[in-house]
């Protein structure tokens, strides 16, 4: 949990356009949150966190395995 916590803060700020509105996206707004969340998942991945890719839904919502990251981390630090 303490590698998902540090990478997470080397790469947060990936994030901050990526956060959708109540207001659905326009297409560039779409695009700029698919790169925003590919860039974090990369970076989180180089800090040692196995985090894949997100998946983008037709809506413009992005999906990112944070629990399943959240999960593999907890349970590397436990051995």
């Amino acid at each position: 949990l303490k590698a998902m916590e540090a990478a997470d803060a080397k790469c947060s700020h990936f994030m901050v356009g990526a956060a959708g509105s109540f207001t659905p996206p326009s297409p560039e707004e779409v695009e700029k949150m698919k790169e925003e969340s590919l860039a974090f998942a990369k970076c989180m991945r180089k800090h040692g966190v196995d985090m894949p890719d997100p998946q983008f839904s037709g809506d413009g919502n992005v999906s990112i395995g944070t629990l399943v990251a959240l999960a593999k981390a907890a349970v590397a630090a436990q051995k």
